[in-house]
């Protein structure tokens, strides 16, 4: 499968594995929580999923919606926790086309580096409650 450090990869990886081996097994993948920029590259990757594999995948932007198939205590302890709301974060959300050309242009169009370092800022931006800062208006 190649380098499995990324998200994607892993992700890739998981769903190759399912459907060659396990092609029924998989009554749903949920997937918590994700940000824009997860659900647009997920969008587009999806495209090469056969469309009974793509169908499986849901995304829950919260737990009541996740209550309607698992009891929270059935969740390990990363799953119940709330974490860095990236959607309500306003750096993250005003224009976010804007901020990713900005991450590029800093990076020389690297990707790879511009991607790093946008985790990295909302792992900054989460780590010291950024957005619990933030007033609005």
């Amino acid at each position: 499968f190649g380098d499995l450090r990324g998200g994607m990869a892993v992700l890739r990886a998981a769903i190759a594995v399912a459907n060659k081996h396990y092609p029924e097994l998989m009554v749903r993948v949920i997937i918590l929580r994700s940000n824009w920029l997860f659900y647009a590259a997920f969008r587009i990757f999806s495209l090469w999923v056969h469309k009974r594999s793509r169908d499986k995948f849901v995304f829950v932007r919260d737990m009541e919606t996740l209550q309607k198939w698992y009891d929270l205590s059935e969740l390990p302890e990363e799953g119940r926790r709330a974490g860095h709301d990236v959607d309500g974060d306003p750096y993250l959300t005003l224009d976010p086309e804007d901020l990713l050309r900005r991450y590029l242009i800093a990076t020389d169009q690297d990707a790879a580096e511009a991607a790093r370092r946008l985790r990295d800022t909302i792992a900054w931006r989460r780590a010291w409650g950024i957005v619990e800062c933030h007033q609005r208006g």
